[in-house]
């Protein structure tokens, strides 16, 4: 058991692999991309025209209050949908709140929610949006 006052010791890192055989690829794309593809949540066809053309056009932000749970988006979105019965959610799961807030649940997510469900993230996208840190910029694409 650690105490507090503890002190670990640290060694020495030696690599005693031949680095002719190793390497790591990283894709730029998945943590540079704005684009976070999702597809129509149970709610979406309950929106209207112009609610859907904000999707479609509008880049949203990551607001401060963000988390594993999930993150806040700064813009609001006009909102006259009423809540719906407490239903399940899932991570990537997008919700309209009634102030016209949006939630983009994340992977340690609750599983029931009671505001609409408007878009779903795919696995791929929560993964990129979790890559995004406060005051990033992104744009939903909805994939058909």
């Amino acid at each position: 058991m650690l105490c507090k006052g503890d002190v670990l010791p640290v060694g020495t890192f030696t690599n005693n692999t031949d680095s002719s055989n190793t390497s790591v690829k990283l894709a730029k794309e998945h943590f540079e991309s704005q684009r976070i593809t999702c597809s129509k949540g149970p709610e979406f066809d309950a929106l209207s025209a112009s609610q859907k053309e904000i999707f479609a056009k509008q880049s949203f932000t990551i607001s401060n209050d963000n988390s594993r749970m999930g993150y806040r988006l700064n813009e609001v979105i006009e909102n006259a949908l009423p809540s719906i019965l407490t239903s399940a959610v899932l991570p990537g799961t997008v919700q309209l709140t009634p102030s016209g807030k949006l939630i983009v649940l994340m992977r340690d997510c609750q599983v029931t929610g009671g505001y609409p469900r408007v878009l779903q993230l795919t696995n791929t996208a929560i993964n990129q949006l979790a890559q995004k840190k406060t005051n990033d910029t992104f744009q939903f694409v909805l994939k058909e």
